[in-house]
């Protein structure tokens, strides 16, 4: 697969408020910066590129296999916000990637309390499981 465009978009599924309230806005309009937090035994936070597919043809493979809502930001926007993405292939999903913390060094990938901020700003609705 080729190296990343960018306007390409990485696409990443949120649980509904029902499910985790902390990843939406009391008002449940918009998530959260804790959308995009590494959990305890994540080394990244978890997306899947676009690469040259269709916004549907993403969306829906992600629908089969999560549950929630999805959200795009774009490499560029990444980028922006020194967060590396890294391809990081699995045998069910080719399209997977990690969300790395750019500044830090390899003993520490965390995405910083502002990049996640800068991420749930930057996030675009593609699909919205509930109203």
């Amino acid at each position: 697969m080729e190296g990343f465009k960018n306007n390409e978009k990485l696409y990443r599924a949120v649980k509904p408020p029902h499910k985790n309230k902390l990843f939406w806005t009391k008002d449940g309009k918009r998530i959260t910066p804790l959308a995009f937090k590494n959990r305890p035994h994540e080394e990244y936070v978890s997306v899947n590129r676009q690469a040259d597919r269709l916004d549907t043809e993403c969306i829906q493979e992600m629908k089969k296999k999560l549950e929630g809502s999805i959200v795009s930001v774009t490499y560029s926007e990444c980028r922006k916000s020194e967060i590396n993405v890294i391809p990081k292939p699995s045998s069910n999903n080719i399209y997977h990637c990690g969300l790395f913390n750019g500044e830090a060094d390899a003993q520490n990938s965390l995405l910083t309390d502002i990049q996640c901020q800068n991420l749930a700003d930057m996030a675009i609705f593609e699909y919205k499981d509930f109203e």
